[in-house]
């Protein structure tokens, strides 16, 4: 039986690997089988699996070189640290990171570096835009009001109008 991992392509798309190569989600057939194909722009590769996911079939070939072993490693470390800082966002990056490569041998300075960008880009994400004036202040505080609260779970920000705003 073929092995498949399933992992999230380096946008958040739901991927899959299969015989070392990376297929990404293309489309759901009304049978529930889903069709994957290769993300290069010259690869015409694709594959079919069920819904559990269990390879179906594999159409056509690479027109490149196989994902190696250590890439692998690092598209799934990566996915890790990007759910990790979602879940967790008052964990610094690097307690993030040293836990997940703990065990890993194929990380190196360049991918720390990398898995700190990206961590913080999926926490900027998360979070709202910030405001560029104090209208757009306003306006934020006044649409998030009920939802900033103390540590005693009590409102902290009462907005009345546009010109009052009151922080107790």
């Amino acid at each position: 039986m073929t092995t498949l991992h399933v992992i999230q392509s380096k946008r958040g798309a739901p991927a899959i690997i299969v015989h070392e190569y990376m297929y990404t989600k293309c489309n759901e057939l009304n049978t529930g089988d889903i069709i994957w194909k290769c993300p290069k722009k010259t690869c015409y590769a694709s594959v079919k699996t069920n819904d559990r996911p269990e390879l179906l079939e594999s159409r056509g070939t690479h027109k490149h070189s196989p994902l190696s072993s250590s890439d692998i490693e690092k598209l799934k470390i990566d996915v890790v640290l990007k759910r990790k800082a979602i879940e967790d966002p008052t964990v610094r990056p690097n307690k993030l990171i040293r836990r997940a490569i703990a065990v890993s041998e194929v990380v190196d300075m360049r991918d720390i570096s990398n898995f700190t960008r990206h961590i913080y880009r999926q926490r900027r994400k998360s979070q709202p835009v910030l405001p560029k004036s104090i209208e757009d202040a306003a306006q934020q505080l006044r649409i998030r009001q009920n939802e900033i609260q103390t540590f005693k779970m009590e409102r902290f920000v009462f907005v009345h109008d546009d010109s009052s705003i009151v922080v107790l």
